[in-house]
């Protein structure tokens, strides 16, 4: 496939970038999703005017989501005994 080239010297990052994506969402970033035929990776975007421009074009917020708060610890007070078990 032609994204095994790489991205200049980014040969490693790309890939992995790729295959994390593949795991994780079950899509490969990769592949054309219309005809399966291969893509690459052009350029990165990091400047974050570029990005908040690019961002407010298609309708997206340009602020990160709110994280929820981490829950607390399970409780240790529930009702079971594994001392039957060993027993």
């Amino acid at each position: 496939m032609d994204w095994q080239k790489g991205f200049g010297g980014f040969k490693g990052v790309v890939s992995s970038w790729a295959m994390l994506l593949a795991r994780i969402y079950n899509v490969f970033p990769l592949v054309c999703p219309q005809c399966g035929g291969s893509m690459r990776v052009l350029s990165f975007v990091t400047e974050i005017q570029s990005v908040e421009k690019i961002l407010t074009h298609i309708n997206e917020p340009i602020d990160a989501p709110v994280m929820a708060p981490a829950r607390g610890p399970p409780q240790a007070g529930f009702d079971f005994d594994q001392g039957s078990l060993y027993a």
